[in-house]
């Protein structure tokens, strides 16, 4: 008689070979995060407390203030967003607690950045320049020709909001 638990490597998110699929399921934040501006620093980010699970594994992210945003370089070099454009930028959390943003590409109004492999997306910022460039973690988002919106996910949208 063949047993039926369902154990061993085929079992699980070792058995979803879709990435998309296997990071929507198995690394995401768990509740709402709230996701803002910096209440002191406006180039940094504030959210509340959450949990979030990467890789299938639960932790636990306290509240943050003015935290810091460290570009993952997912399209090569370019991480300044040059004027007259949109961008969508994911805000993502590694195992550490680490916050982290993946750079869209420039006037890229429909398709979201993919989500690396262990990392939780947390959220996204839309940034529209008018006559000035952007820098993620660097310019403010308050700063004069930048326009932020700032949404809250716990799975990236199929499209972008």
């Amino acid at each position: 008689m063949e047993n039926n638990y369902l154990t061993g490597n085929n079992y699980g998110l070792a058995g979803v070979n879709h990435r998309a699929l296997r990071s929507m399921l198995g690394s995401r934040a768990l509740n709402f995060v709230g996701l803002v501006i910096g209440s002191g620093t406006l180039s940094a980010v504030d959210y509340d407390a959450f949990d979030f699970i990467i890789g299938g594994r639960a932790y636990e992210q306290a509240a943050g203030t003015d935290e810091a945003l460290t570009v993952l370089d997912y399209y090569g070099d370019t991480n300044v967003q040059a004027a007259d454009t949109t961008c969508f930028y994911l805000v993502l959390v590694d195992a550490a607690g680490v916050e982290y943003t993946v750079k869209g590409k420039d006037d890229e109004t429909v398709k979201l950045p993919g989500v690396p492999d262990d990392y939780a997306l947390i959220g996204i910022i839309k940034i529209v320049t008018v006559a000035v460039t952007f820098t993620i973690g660097t310019t403010s988002f308050g700063a004069a020709g930048v326009t932020d919106t700032f949404y809250d996910y716990i799975h990236a949208p199929v499209v972008a909001p």
